[in-house]
């Protein structure tokens, strides 16, 4: 809330005043408005969260149809089947996932951000999110429920893509890594065994 205020530019003609910090901010909000102020946009966010839900639904159905095509093509190179996707396929499937949860969503960011906006001449023109969306369609149409769409996508659809890469190069890393470790020490116990050096299985009490 206190971020969104600071980034806002006030309109002077409205009777709006832009703020001089954040601690002018935070006092100026809780003066005027109370400390239901601070949590105005909450219920746009809460709608927001519904985003991670279809990002990751679309993600893992598009990456089991991708893993499912990729293995297709190796048999028919002769090659083994594989359990992981290759690095572009991943990226592929986060940026497209991301997209499209982000398109389904956007709105909510809109709707968010007029909640929290200053008020007008004494009056808060955006109360409440379903007012908001009737609002701002009937005023702006279908373009204002997606104003600033491009940019927000082009910030976060490449830091999505990068992040779930990072994260499936590194979980399938430390799975070899553990899976070989692992075997190694069952490999280590199989010739204990057969030697007569295993340990002792500790006696219960």
């Amino acid at each position: 809330m206190v971020k969104t205020r600071m980034q806002l530019l006030a309109d002077g003609a409205a009777g709006q005043k832009a703020y001089t910090g954040y601690r002018d901010a935070i006092s100026r909000i809780y003066r005027e408005e109370g400390v239901k102020g601070f949590w105005k946009g909450l219920s746009a966010s809460y709608w927001g969260c519904s985003e991670g839900c279809i990002q990751f639904v679309v993600y893992e159905k598009l990456k089991k149809q991708l893993l499912i095509r990729n293995n297709e093509k190796r048999r028919a190179q002769g090659l083994k089947e594989s359990g992981d996707l290759p690095p572009a396929y991943t990226l592929g499937a986060a940026a497209f996932s991301k997209f499209i949860a982000t398109t389904a969503t956007y709105p909510h960011e809109v709707v968010r951000t007029r909640l929290r906006e200053q008020a007008r001449n004494g009056a808060f023109k955006y109360r409440s999110m379903w007012q908001s969306l009737r609002l701002i369609a009937k005023e702006e149409g279908r373009r204002g429920l997606y104003a600033g769409m491009g940019t927000h996508i082009a910030r976060v659809v490449p830091n999505t893509a990068i992040m779930f890469l990072s994260f499936e190069l590194v979980n399938t890393f430390l799975g070899r890594r553990f899976a070989e470790k692992q075997a190694a020490q069952d490999a280590a116990q199989r010739v204990g065994d057969d030697a007569g050096l295993g340990f002792p299985e500790e006696e219960e009490d």
